[in-house]
């Protein structure tokens, strides 16, 4: 089996057939920091937020359609 260039997806440490060849991927050595899970939590507030903007009729028509179904079906 040819050689594989460095940073490839593919590795064959201790592979001896190509079946046993691995799969890798680079980002595997990647450290995830407190930095990087606040910046995608307000990625994902930030999304919600504008979507709400965006669709503000929608969610204002959905929100009082559950309400009416809700408060007519605790009264029954």
């Amino acid at each position: 089996m040819g050689q594989l260039q460095k940073g490839s997806f593919w590795s064959t440490r201790g592979a001896n057939t190509i079946t046993e060849v691995v799969f890798t991927f680079p980002i595997a050595d990647m450290k995830i920091t407190k930095r990087d899970i606040l910046f995608f939590c307000i990625g994902v507030v930030a999304m919600f937020v504008l979507e709400v903007v965006y669709d503000w009729d929608g969610h204002k028509k959905a929100f009082d359609e559950g309400y009416k179904k809700g408060y007519s079906s605790s009264k029954k």
